[in-house]
């Protein structure tokens, strides 16, 4: 029997569109146990394969102690959360023409030089998810067994309730966009009373 060590071992599965993990603040899968069924839990949870079938994300898990800077206090003691957030979007870039070929249009060897063209990007099947969802969090102070509730509300998660809070902050970006505008509409109209004073 061979014994392969830890580190040979592929620790990036392909799961849906799911593009990465992010650890946030005191979550640390690599030194602690437990956070590390947690991300077992995400990347098995089937809810999260059949989202990552429509959009492109990043998943964000959290532990959290609830420090407001701006108070300075501590508001809710430690929590975990997990949050899904859209991918960053990978960029093409196309070499650029040098100074001397900007000006001459050639190379410095006499050869012809040509700008960059810019293609089109070719179209995705799996769209890049629209805003930040909050999926589960839980709060330690208020549960002894946080971690494994944590973990149940993971695989207790459906596609239908992660498509729910997709719909839900969507609606709120959308309703903070329109207040945004309509103050912004307003304001042009203020300063253009004022300016026919």
């Amino acid at each position: 029997m061979q014994i392969y060590p830890i580190n040979n071992i592929n620790n990036n599965p392909k799961f849906g569109a799911l593009k990465g993990l992010r650890y946030v603040g005191e979550f640390n899968p690599s030194t602690n146990y437990e956070h590390a069924k947690i991300v077992d839990a995400v990347i098995n949870s089937n809810a999260i394969k059949q989202f990552g079938e429509k959009y492109n994300f990043l998943a964000r898990l959290k532990r959290s102690n609830g420090y407001e800077p701006i108070t300075m206090t501590r508001f809710f003691g430690y929590y975990y959360s997990l949050e899904l957030i859209p991918a960053p979007v990978e960029r093409h870039q196309e070499p650029r023409l040098t100074l001397w070929e900007r000006i001459f249009g050639k190379k410095k060897n006499d050869t012809e030089a040509k700008a960059p063209v810019e293609e089109t990007p070719k179209e995705e099947k799996i769209e890049n998810l629209p805003v930040e969802i909050l999926i589960t969090n839980v709060i330690e102070k208020y549960n002894s067994d946080a971690i494994n509730k944590f973990i149940q509300q993971i695989k207790s998660e459906t596609l239908d309730s992660i498509e729910y809070s997709l719909q839900y902050y969507i609606y709120e970006q959308n309703k903070e966009l329109q207040k945004k505008e309509n103050q912004r509409l307003e304001h042009t109209r203020i300063l253009s009373q004022i300016s026919n004073m």
